[in-house]
């Protein structure tokens, strides 16, 4: 049983994954990548809360354990992805006294790319921890909730170095994710509430057909209050599709849940590569080429960069997911 609770868990973070990845490939945003964004990020920071047990830890005992798994990896790949761009920008003819000073003054801001995600996952994580820890009462809790939403969309265009605004969002989604653990890590959660779980996906859908947006954690934006409940809705309908049989045995699916921590970083390193090296030649093969075309020439070439970038580490360099 605990392994087919890991399963579709890992299942729902490989989605989630895959969207991240496709997200960063459409431009501009259209109804589908507004629709992935509604869910990607929250859905690593429900599946978060949903798999803490808070009768395994002390806060020390947390603290140093996600420093290991967390913090440390974000710190190493930050400079891998830091000296990777160090060198193609020098290479595109960037001077290299340049190159470094803006990349150091990025450093001000927060960590390069996508790597700002995990140090938000971390805070979130320790500073909803006494949250867990002490208060049982659920309409306290549900309380807490909606006053984490009310906060994150005050903030809502206000941008703060390494992103710290976006700890609000965070917890908010670690947290519903935690207060409805006992539920849906049942088995038959997910059968008995499919058709309301489903009902809740289509909603989602809607939503964006019918606003003019949904959300952008990194970008801190927000269409209005209640896309926090339709984002929260959308993480339900893709645990419920990771719950479908032939889904969550998918052996590809899981074995991208498991190694996320190394594809988000991997991804935004290959994007980088072939934009300098390969894009070029697609601008100058017209419309198509450049935005249909070298779209599945990128997803391509991620699949294998981040299938070898798995293998080496995980293998050679198991110290860089803090293993």
């Amino acid at each position: 049983m605990q392994k087919e609770r890991l399963a579709f868990i890992d299942v729902a973070k490989s989605l989630a994954m895959i969207a991240v990845v496709i997200g960063h490939t459409i431009s501009p945003k259209n109804i589908i990548s507004e629709w992935l964004y509604l869910w990607h990020l929250p859905m690593f920071f429900f599946t978060a809360g949903l798999c803490f047990n808070i009768n395994k830890y002390q806060f020390l005992s947390l603290l140093k354990r996600r420093i290991k798994q967390l913090i440390l990896p974000s710190i190493y790949f930050s400079i891998l992805i830091s000296i990777c761009f160090l060198l193609l920008n020098i290479y595109s003819g960037e001077e290299w006294i340049t190159s470094i000073c803006n990349l150091l003054s990025n450093y001000k801001y927060g960590l390069p790319g996508v790597m700002w995600f995990i140090p938000i996952l971390f805070i979130s994580e320790i500073l909803s921890f006494p949250i867990i820890r002490y208060i049982k009462d659920k309409i306290i809790l549900i309380s807490i909730l909606v006053i984490l939403c009310v906060i994150q969309y005050m903030f809502k265009g206000i941008k703060m170095p390494y992103d710290l605004n976006t700890v609000f969002v965070g917890m908010f989604f670690y947290l519903s994710g935690n207060l409805l653990r006992k539920n849906m890590l049942e088995p038959t959660f997910y059968i008995k509430n499919r058709n309301y779980l489903l009902i809740l996906f289509i909603l989602t859908y809607i939503y964006i057909i019918f606003s003019d947006g949904s959300m952008d954690i990194h970008g801190n934006y927000y269409h209005d209050i209640t896309v926090f409940v339709f984002s929260l809705f959308a993480v339900l309908g893709v645990l419920l599709i990771s719950n479908i049989r032939y889904i969550s045995t998918s052996k590809i699916l899981n074995y991208i849940g498991r190694n996320t921590l190394i594809i988000l970083p991997a991804h935004l390193i290959i994007q980088k590569i072939l934009w300098t090296f390969i894009h070029p030649y697609f601008i100058e093969w017209g419309h198509f080429a450049e935005n249909v075309l070298y779209k599945f020439v990128y997803l391509f070439f991620a699949c294998i960069f981040c299938y070898l970038s798995i293998e080496f580490i995980n293998r050679k360099a198991k110290w860089m997911i803090g293993k």
